[in-house]
C-alpha cells in the first residue's frame, strides 16, 4: 500500500501527494521530541525550519523507498 502511494506521488497525482503530506505530519512531533531529548531546544521557528527541510530531503528522495516497511519507519529510519 505504502509503495503503491509512493509511486501515485512520483506520478504526480495530486490526492496522493495530499494523503503522503497527511501521513508525514509525524514529523513535526518526532522533531520535537528529538529537541526535548538532546536538550538543544530549538526555537518553533527553528523546529519548523527543520521539517520543512526533512520534508524536503524525504520528497527528493522518495524514488528510493521500496517498500516492504511503512513510510513512517522509513523516514525515520
Amino acid at each position: 500500500m505504502d509503495l503503491e502511494l509512493a509511486r501515485a506521488v512520483l506520478s504526480g497525482e495530486q490526492h496522493a501527494s495530499d494523503v503522503l503530506l497527511q501521513r508525514l505530519h509525524c514529523l513535526a512531533r518526532f522533531v520535537a521530541a528529538l529537541n526535548l531529548r538532546s536538550g538543544r531546544q530549538f526555537d518553533s521557528h527553528e523546529l519548523a525550519d527543520l521539517v520543512q527541510d526533512t520534508l524536503v530531503i524525504v520528497w527528493r528522495k522518495l524514488d528510493t523507498f521500496h517498500g516492504p516497511e511503512g513510510l513512517e519507519s522509513w523516514v525515520l529510519a
